[in-house]
């Protein structure tokens, strides 16, 4: 820690004003008179101490500092030198120590120009105890639970060693507590350390005035855009409320992350009279339209484009609309996404969104894995799939159990799929199952219509959502449809997706996640297939970055159609070797079958690279499928937070 002293600085007198000739003279007597040799150079030698009582030593030595200056002299350096000792002894002080005993040397340098050499051994002393503590609080706020707090927990107690920094960081914990609360006026009526040099003792007296309590008065905003009923939502506080920065904080964080505004400036003026603050925001709204375009490569879906387009307002009421369009390599997918945004209460928890999509994907028979009779050959057709989806869905808080909070989703989706796989099926097959299994055709020549109710919860808790070293997060989703219902097949579904992150030492952390779903549903035979009278795209699959990682994106699954129940399990460790890179090891097991009796769970294990980005955790791992002969390794690839 540095404390500023003053530093004797050279500095030349500024020639007086005069004619143009004198001017030549004084500038010609100048460097006739300037030596040519180079400055002197001193050498400064500290032993006897360390960090940091060493550095501040070093700060607070005008010898030190000065011992490079280019107009340094003997003179001036035998002067800086015997201003040393009482330098040294101000430095040490802010620690506690106050009988240093400092030997000081100098030596003039030998015949040939080489440095001085300045020596100084410190003996920094016994330290300077704390003998008494009073820190005495006055006002309406001395009754606080936060004030009392922190007096217990002053940093500066008797028997402790006198140390400034820390006496500092007390008083300043007490302002800054007092502005958060909104103590305005608060001050410190006395302020003082007494010390006693010859008993050797320090003594500490504090008395600190909260002052009134303020409340929050107006909220006034300034801009011409939005509608003043929408821009109300973002105020987390009531007029009348006591004024705490938290809910500042918060009331400029949700003007901020609503995305309509480019400059946000949140002034408070208070009013000594009345002991109110009011609050003036001043917004500039955003451009209209945002436009991105966007081209990557994953593990799961190789190459990928996309574009997409924003119109962060529509209209004074704040209705926002986003679209997008990806095109994938993996199976020659496009989706395309459109979502109309509309608020309902405050704009980051409460709104309204109708969402349109849209996918389309090939289908060959390596995504089914069916099995053909002896003496078949499989066709090489394809099929193309097309899946197209509107929903409407409430989203807000929730809390239950006296507290806990959630985000709750209800929503009604109607979706449509249609696919044809009779392409796949040799002729005699396709023949022996329409007469066989006449049951099995609408699962085969597909044209799925479901009206599907949904809710979602989610519990969310994380310290810090680019890094997380202690959070969870847990995720209940629920859905279903009822034949003759806006439905054409019936299903239930229930899923629960669950992530722990905890910091295990100063450098490491244990992820633990975990899935599980169960669905029921109508169910037909296709030859020995048994088939699933739901889309595929509603089943489970797994396998990829997010799961098992020895394994190919939704590689474990049905035939390719999916099953009725997931379960996978997840455990990681973490560690920070150096600055932003880390390394990990992990070990993932899990499928999808459909029945739990037969799951027979698909392990893999491996290690991995971590670099902590500005975006949050990039990841590369190398994963071996150890249920797998010859267990091979499959690199994946992942960027982002893990919530």
């Amino acid at each position: 820690m540095v404390f500023p002293a003053g530093p004797d600085v050279l500095s030349r007198r500024p020639a007086g004003a005069g004619s143009l000739a004198r001017g030549w003279w004084v500038f010609l007597l100048f460097f006739l008179c300037r030596s040519p040799y180079a400055a002197d150079t001193v050498q400064v030698h500290i032993d006897g101490i360390q960090d940091p009582l060493l550095t501040n030593v070093r700060n607070y030595l005008s010898l030190e500092q000065q011992k490079d200056h280019p107009r340094l002299t003997a003179e001036r350096i035998r002067r800086l030198h015997r201003r040393a000792p009482e330098e040294i002894e101000q430095a040490l002080q802010p620690f506690g120590y106050y009988r240093p005993r400092i030997d000081a040397e100098l030596e003039p340098p030998p015949a040939g120009g080489a440095a001085w050499q300045a020596y100084y051994r410190i003996d920094q002393g016994p330290p300077l105890p704390v003998k008494t503590v009073t820190v005495h609080l006055e006002g309406p706020g001395r009754e606080s639970p936060d004030f009392q707090a922190l007096l217990a927990n002053f940093p500066v107690k008797p028997g402790n060693t006198l140390d400034h920094v820390s006496y500092e960081q007390g008083k300043q914990a007490l302002q800054d507590l007092a502005r958060d609360q909104g103590y305005l006026e608060a001050a410190f009526t006395k302020n003082q350390i007494v010390i006693d040099e010859q008993a050797y003792r320090a003594d500490i007296a504090l008395d600190f005035n909260t002052g009134p309590r303020y409340r929050f008065g107006t909220v006034t905003f300034r801009q011409d855009t939005f509608d003043e009923e929408l821009l109300d939502r973002f105020v987390t506080f009531h007029p009348g409320d006591f004024y705490t920065l938290k809910a500042l904080s918060d009331f400029r964080y949700g003007l901020t992350a609503s995305g309509y505004f480019d400059e946000i400036t949140v002034d408070t003026q208070p009013d000594r009279q009345s002991k109110k603050l009011n609050v003036v925001a001043i917004l500039t709204p955003k451009k209209l339209n945002q436009y991105r375009a966007r081209v990557g490569y994953g593990t799961d879906s190789g190459f990928r484009t996309g574009v997409d387009w924003e119109r962060r307002y529509l209209n004074s009421y704040g209705h926002r609309l986003d679209a997008g369009l990806v095109a994938k390599q993996d199976q020659r997918r496009l989706e395309a996404t459109a979502n109309y945004f509309i608020p309902l209460g405050r704009i980051d928890e409460d709104y309204l969104t109708l969402t349109l999509n849209y996918e389309g994907k090939d289908l060959t028979i390596n995504d089914f894995n069916i099995p053909i009779a002896e003496g078949k050959e499989a066709v090489h057709g394809s099929t193309r799939s097309n899946q197209v989806s509107f929903q409407i869905a409430k989203h807000h808080p929730r809390n239950i159990f006296d507290g806990i909070p959630l985000k709750e989703t209800i929503g009604l989706e109607y979706f449509i799929e249609r696919y044809n796989l009779w392409t796949i099926f040799p002729q005699d097959t396709q023949a022996q199952i329409r007469q066989d299994n006449p049951d099995a055709i609408p699962a085969i020549d597909a044209n799925y219509r479901l009206l599907t109710p949904s809710i979602n919860w989610l519990y969310e808790q994380v310290d810090n959502r680019l890094y997380i070293t202690q959070g969870q997060q847990l995720r209940l989703a629920l859905r279903g449809s009822k034949d003759g219902w806006g439905s054409n097949v019936w299903f239930w579904q229930e899923r629960l997706d669950g992530t722990a992150i905890h910091r295990l030492g100063p450098q490491g952390r244990l992820i633990l996640r975990g899935n599980v779903g169960h669905t029921r549903n109508a169910v037909v035979q296709v030859g020995k297939l048994e088939a699933n009278e739901v889309p595929e795209s509603i089943m489970f699959k797994t396998g990829g970055e997010t799961s098992v990682r020895g394994y190919a994106y939704e590689s474990l699954d049905y035939r390719g159609l999916g099953a009725r129940n997931l379960l996978v399990g997840s455990v990681e460790y973490e560690y920070r070797i150096y600055g932003d890179w880390g390394l990990a090891a992990f070990y993932d097991a899990g499928n999808v079958a459909n029945g739990f009796s037969n799951l027979s769970l698909a392990r893999s294990a491996g290690a991995g690279l971590r670099w902590y980005s500005p975006i949050g955790p990039i990841r590369l791992d190398l994963a071996s499928a150890l249920s797998k002969e010859d267990n091979p390794w499959r690199i994946q690839f992942n960027v982002g937070p893990e919530f």
